[in-house]
């Protein structure tokens, strides 16, 4: 449940920026209590992950200290622009593959928690153009957005409708 609401948050706060500031109360405060309820470290932004290889649940810690390491580049950039965002994906998406070993399960976290944040109009186009089957995993995407929104507002007891996620890359792009 925490990661659906840290997902919401990374949302909400990637849209209220409306990609011109950068604001990270509310998503730090739910990164940290995903790592609280997991019983995980609280994430340290700017520390090189000393995991190399290993499954899910000893990679979680800095997967979360990547995140955060995003989060805190974006902050003090104080402009958090469409192009600085999509950037920044994709150098710790870089990272996490350049740091070997088993490193798909923490790529797809990074891919989603990231990729949520920034918005699908800031990455880069080549990390939606190279997806085989652009189009279904869109919608794939859509469905889940959908659901984790719908959950997450309904659990907070805020209006689902008042952030609109709509991914719309195309193989074509």
């Amino acid at each position: 449940e925490s990661w659906g609401e840290f997902l919401y948050a990374t949302l909400r706060t990637g849209e209220e920026s409306g990609g011109t500031e950068y604001h990270s109360k509310e998503m730090q405060g739910a990164l940290a209590r995903v790592a609280q309820e997991l019983k995980l470290p609280l994430p340290r932004p700017g520390k090189k992950s000393k995991i190399v290889s290993c499954y899910l649940g000893q990679s979680l810690p800095s997967t979360l200290d990547m995140i955060s390491d995003y989060e805190m580049a974006l902050l003090s950039s104080q402009k958090a622009e469409g192009n600085q965002r999509g950037l920044a994906v994709w150098s710790k998406l870089l990272e996490n593959a350049n740091t070997g070993g088993e490193n798909v399960h923490r790529g797809a976290l990074l891919g989603a928690a990231l990729g949520a944040h920034s918005g699908v109009e800031a990455l880069p186009p080549h990390l939606i153009r190279g997806l085989a089957a652009s189009e279904e995993i869109g919608q794939e995407i859509d469905a889940f957005v959908e659901a984790v929104m719908t959950r997450s507002a309904s659990a907070t007891n805020t209006k689902a409708a008042s952030v609109e996620v709509t991914y719309t890359g195309s193989s074509s792009a």
